[in-house]
């Protein structure tokens, strides 16, 4: 019997001749290699200019408020929900950093203890800000900085740590998209120690196609992670989603998070989660807003 390899183009003519298994191996590497070298190259490209994208809403994020809901179910070993909870949080911009206060409880009004709860801790946040030394706030802006400065350096890795294929075009709330997958470059050396657990990933990305933005992306865990010297580890075949949306025709931001997790938290409790975020409400923050009062009404 005798074997037939069909390749399109000029390409598989070349190498159906070739009597050779040898020769024909050598001719398919060839050809064929660099064409998919370049089709990760182009993959690779289109995510890059998706992580500035990304970059740059982070910059702009800083400058909208929101309201964020996030559901968590505890699940059982069987995936089964053991129980609920739903919190609601008005995340504002106070003193030059973000100010989460939660609004609702299992979208239940607060009761008055909780309300209470809340009132005393702005007004504790308040107090502080207001009595701060020049050379605290300078301290404390320094530290905010430095932490958007990782997460930019983790992102900036993102390109360099996956190998990259483009699949077919798609379409994402009428939008257009490239559609990416990205697995583990072997031998990928991260720069940032928090970009270890790329190596431990893959992911999908869509992205798109005419403002190269990150409209979705999905990632799951292909072994265990540990984060904070191993007391939150997150077991393998974990799955991590978020989709964004434009906001105001200027900006790119969070709509949707979801994450089915099971770890440990210490060397004894573990978990089984299931968590929903959802975000609503974008404002932009204009810097003339100041605190009218803090007291309770």
């Amino acid at each position: 019997m005798r074997s037939v390899i069909i390749f399109r183009g000029n390409v598989g003519r070349l190498v159906a001749r070739a009597k050779c298994p040898v020769a024909m191996l050598i001719l398919a590497t060839t050809f064929l290699a660099p064409r998919a070298v370049a089709a990760e190259d182009a993959a690779r490209e289109i995510v890059r200019r998706g992580t500035l994208k990304d970059q740059l809403n982070w910059q702009l994020a800083r400058n909208f408020t929101y309201i964020r809901r996030t559901v968590e179910r505890d699940l059982d070993g069987n995936g089964q929900v053991k129980s609920t909870e739903a919190k609601t949080v008005d995340v504002s911009i106070l003193f030059g950093e973000r100010y989460r206060r939660l609004i609702r409880k299992n979208d239940q009004p607060l009761d008055p203890s909780d309300e209470d709860k809340e009132q005393n801790k702005l007004n504790k946040f308040v107090e502080e800000r207001q009595h701060e030394s020049e050379q605290a706030k300078a301290k404390r802006m320094a530290k905010v900085a430095k932490e958007r400065e990782k997460q930019r350096e983790f992102l900036r890795e993102v390109p360099d740590a996956f190998n990259f294929k483009q699949l077919a075009d798609g379409v994402v709330d009428g939008k257009p998209v490239f559609v990416i997958e990205a697995d583990p470059k072997p031998g990928y050396s991260p720069q940032l120690d928090e970009a270890k657990i790329l190596k431990k990933v893959r992911a999908k990305f869509w992205i798109d196609k005419s403002e190269y933005q990150w409209v979705k992306a999905e990632v799951e865990t292909l072994d265990t992670i540990a984060f904070g010297y191993f007391i939150v580890r997150v077991e393998r075949g974990s799955h991590f989603a978020f989709e964004q949306m434009r906001v105001n025709n200027e900006i790119w931001l969070p709509k949707h998070q979801h994450q089915t997790f099971a770890g440990r938290i210490g060397l004894i409790k573990k978990v089984r989660m299931d968590v929903d975020v959802t975000y609503s409400n974008y404002r932009k923050f204009t810097s003339d807003s100041r605190i009218i009062s803090i007291e309770a009404k």
